[in-house]
């Protein structure tokens, strides 16, 4: 009760001084920023960031393990679009929720440096809450909903590469709402930050890709399994330099409940790339045979990726991918890729 008390008095605090900082902000004019945000107005720029924190969920009590991590870029001078994953931290009697968001942030800079500034975020959120099934309360369900995520937060800016970042998250849907204060860090995805890549030659534009990890059926009734997967990925700036398709064959082992196999194609958006590091999240059709007699045939569904490449040479790359496998059989699937590729 005193956690639940404690961030609604944050939250109306919040909205408070929100109030009156925009109020202030409104006084002056976008051409009274510092000459570097018009000079670098048209390269591309963007961040990336990991925030955790207690909240809570009405019904549902206090929640646990509740994080976000996501990336973003500039569209114009002070609006952002991204992309990220949330957990709301499994709160007690109402479920797992998790999903993946895609926010427009607006941002207040403030002081002549712009070190410090207020964002106000808004989102639809595609969740998965796994609950126990109402024909059999010994056995689980997947329920798929669509709800509004509403952010307001802070950055400071500790460094060029590094932010410090508070943030307060209200989730509004069917089900129950959740509130949660976060804090973390933020990496700033700019190139001038960071110097050249590690080479000059002209942009490669495939990669290929060879994972493998454990995979979890999200109900606690299923065992642990190895998946693989095997990606091939192209780039096309010629579209645009934030796109890319891929093709992958994907095998997610079996879990007592689920054992499928398949090809998936996805579309990525690309977040900003420095000299050693390459984010993106992917969404499109799966098309996969499942091979468990009890819910067998031939299925189609939607996988959504989330991945994080170290570039180790020109070519090289260490990587960890993020799978989520959404299926309307409740035998939704968590896949946690290693492994590495090359681009050619």
């Amino acid at each position: 009760m005193k956690m639940k008390n404690f961030l609604k008095s944050v939250k109306l605090a919040g909205i408070a001084g929100l109030a009156a900082l925009t109020m202030n902000y409104a006084s002056e004019s976008f051409a009274s920023q510092p000459p570097e945000i018009q000079e670098s107005k048209h390269t591309r720029k963007g961040d990336s960031y990991f925030l955790l924190g207690p909240g809570t969920a009405n019904p549902g009590g206090d929640t646990k393990y509740y994080f976000r991590i996501g990336m973003r870029e500039r569209i114009v001078e002070n609006i952002w679009a991204g992309v990220e994953y949330l957990n709301e931290g499994h709160p007690e009697k109402v479920g797992h929720r998790d999903g993946f968001a895609v926010p427009l942030w607006y941002f207040i800079p403030i002081g002549k440096e712009n070190k410090f500034r207020i964002e106000i975020g808004a989102a639809p959120y595609f969740n998965m809450n796994t609950v126990a099934s109402k024909d059999d309360p010994t056995k689980e369900k997947n329920d798929k909903d669509i709800g509004l995520l509403l952010s307001l937060g802070a950055s400071y800016k500790i460094n060029s590469k590094v932010n410090a970042m508070v943030q307060a998250n209200e989730i509004v849907m069917s089900g129950f709402n959740s509130f949660a204060i976060t804090a973390g860090l933020g990496l700033n995805l700019d190139e001038t930050s960071y110097g050249k890549k590690f080479s000059e030659e002209k942009e490669k534009l495939y990669s290929l890709s060879v994972l493998g990890g454990p995979s979890v059926t999200t109900r606690g009734d299923a065992e642990t399994s190895t998946s693989y997967k095997i990606n091939l990925r192209r780039d096309i700036p010629e579209i645009s330099k934030r796109l890319a398709l891929s093709l992958a064959g994907i095998s997610e082992g079996d879990s007592g409940l689920s054992s499928r196999k398949g090809v998936a194609g996805q579309v990525w958006f690309i977040a900003p790339k420095i000299s050693w590091l390459e984010l993106s999240a992917g969404i499109g059709p799966y098309f996969a045979r499942e091979e468990n007699p009890e819910i067998g045939g031939n299925e189609v569904l939607v996988n959504m990726s989330i991945d994080a490449r170290a570039m180790l040479t020109d070519s090289i790359y260490a990587e960890f991918m993020f799978d989520r496998v959404v299926s309307r059989k409740d035998v939704d699937q968590d896949l946690f890729l290693f492994g590495g590729g090359i681009k050619f």
